[in-house]
Order: C-alpha cells, then sequence, then structure tokens
C-alpha cells in the first residue's frame, strides 16, 4: 500500500530532478524544513519560513517571495552572491507535494502489442490527457482529466480494433507519476 512517505519520496525526486546541481546536504536541509512544517504560506507567492538555530539561521523567520518566476528570501540580503538557500527549497518541495498529491481522475490501460493507437472519441476527448508509457514489451496507457467521467476509446492492436469504455477515477497524482516514471514515455 501507498503512503505519505511515497508521495514525500516522490516530491524529493522532483526536487533533485529539478536542481541537479544542488547538494545532498540542501536537498535534507530543505526536507527536514518541509517536514518540521516550518513553511506558512501567506499568499499566492509569499511563504514564512520559521528559523532554527541548529541550522545556521540567526533570526526567527524568513521571507521567501516569488517574484517575476525566480524565488526570492531575506537570508539573501546579508549576501554577495545570491544563492537558492533552504529556505527556499523547503517552499519549492512544498509546492511539488501540494501539486502531486492533488486529486486527478485516472485510468490506465494495459496493451500487449507495441504496435498501438489510442483515440478517444466524444465530446470529451479535448478534456483526456494521454500518456503512452512503454518498458521492455509491455505499454501502458494513462489517461487523465481534472473531473471524473466516463469516456469511450477507440483501440487499435496490431489488425484488431475495439471499443472500450473507460471511467476515469479519482487517484493522487504522484500515484500516477510513479507509474510513469516507472516505465519510459513513448
Amino acid at each position: 500500500m501507498s503512503t505519505v512517505m511515497d508521495a514525500v519520496k516522490a516530491s524529493v525526486e522532483e526536487l533533485r530532478r529539478r536542481f541537479p546541481g544542488k547538494s545532498r546536504s540542501w536537498l535534507i536541509r530543505s526536507l527536514r524544513r518541509f517536514l518540521n512544517n516550518d513553511i506558512r504560506k501567506l499568499n499566492e507567492n509569499v511563504w514564512v519560513v520559521a528559523g532554527r538555530r541548529e541550522m545556521g539561521d540567526a533570526l526567527p523567520q524568513y521571507v521567501v517571495r516569488y517574484v517575476n518566476g525566480k524565488y526570492l528570501c531575506d537570508c539573501q540580503a546579508s549576501m554577495i552572491k545570491r544563492r537558492l538557500c533552504t529556505h527556499i527549497g523547503a517552499v519549492i518541495l512544498r509546492n511539488i507535494y501540494e501539486g502531486i498529491t492533488r486529486i486527478v481522475y485516472a485510468a490506465t490501460i494495459n496493451v500487449k502489442c507495441r504496435d498501438t493507437q489510442l483515440l478517444i472519441i466524444g465530446e470529451n476527448s479535448k478534456d483526456v490527457e494521454i500518456r503512452r508509457i512503454v518498458k521492455d514489451k509491455e505499454l501502458k496507457y494513462i489517461l487523465m482529466a481534472s473531473r471524473e467521467m466516463m469516456i469511450k476509446a477507440i483501440l487499435a492492436c496490431n489488425d484488431e480494433i475495439t471499443e472500450k469504455t473507460i471511467q476515469l477515477k479519482p487517484t493522487e497524482l504522484w500515484k500516477i507519476l510513479s507509474t510513469e516514471n516507472n516505465h519510459e514515455s513513448a
């Protein structure tokens, strides 16, 4: 069974992917601030992060802002060279976590052949995102939407064409992403 820690691990992996040059220490310190619940969101682009003496913080709190596509932190005011601090890292990690734990509506279709095509038919076709995942000789389609729905699809597999009725059901986005990360996108 999947747990909250699986979602946290997926979030940390995404943070690592976004910032490949950051050290393991930076990741751990950002994670520690996130897990300690040190972050309070004030509005869409402003957060307050609690300061921690044991992590070298001089102030009781720091304000992180997202301005013109960049994160800025109060701790940077005293630095000559701006860097991505762990206050910012924790805010980004929280934003990733909140994003990937949101509910989406999804279904998967496992296909036994590689020469396939899936087509959503009807009025819902523009509302459904289709991801094609390939690993070894396995093929999986992941269908996602922002609402629960029943869809009709046509699946061509080699010379066979079948019509399918598929129910998109609520699931957390990270569960879909973890399925996708265990395969190669095609």
